[in-house]
């Protein structure tokens, strides 16, 4: 069994899941999403999001993680700020010496969804998610995104 930790990165709503499992059977461990509010400038919410990735592989230990690719944007103030979000927990998982592996979207949504699926919308990966790891109750979008990015890593990289 492998232990990870998957990250849906974003600069006020950064979904992070830890899973244990291999390509057939994964556990969730723990999910959420790491909030920063509007108000507060971007440079604290960056450093609120990788406070919170260090105190979790601190706590969790995962063997790996696993990360969303940024996905294409309009414009490129949203590009700069999805690689922003995406360089905290880079910098984490450097700090912790632990490899990264990182996940087209399309790639992810398959891995969930299966063949055909890649453009499925969040609601169906969310409900795929539930279904696949046994939960009976309503989790963040985010999370669940983050929870798709471990299961692909799972599928891709584990025996």
């Amino acid at each position: 069994m492998t232990r990870i930790i998957a990250i849906d990165p974003a600069i006020r709503k950064t979904g992070f899941a830890l899973l244990e499992g291999n390509a057939r059977q994964q556990k969730a461990l723990d999910y959420g999403v790491i909030e920063a509010e509007k108000k507060i400038p971007q440079e604290q919410a960056l450093a609120i999001i990788n406070a919170k990735i260090e105190d979790l592989i601190s706590s969790w230990k995962p063997e790996a993680m696993a990360i969303e690719n940024i996905i294409f944007v309009q414009s490129k103030q949203t590009a700069i700020f999805m690689g922003s979000a995406r360089a905290c927990a880079l910098i984490a998982a450097g700090k912790f010496k632990i490899p990264v592996f990182q996940y087209a979207p399309n790639k992810v949504k398959k891995s969930v969804l299966g063949r055909g699926q890649g453009k499925s919308d969040k609601e169906k990966v969310a409900f795929m998610i539930r279904a696949l790891l046994g939960i009976n109750h309503q989790i963040p979008i985010d999370a669940s995104d983050a929870f798709a990015v471990g299961i692909c890593h799972l599928q891709n990289h584990s025996k």
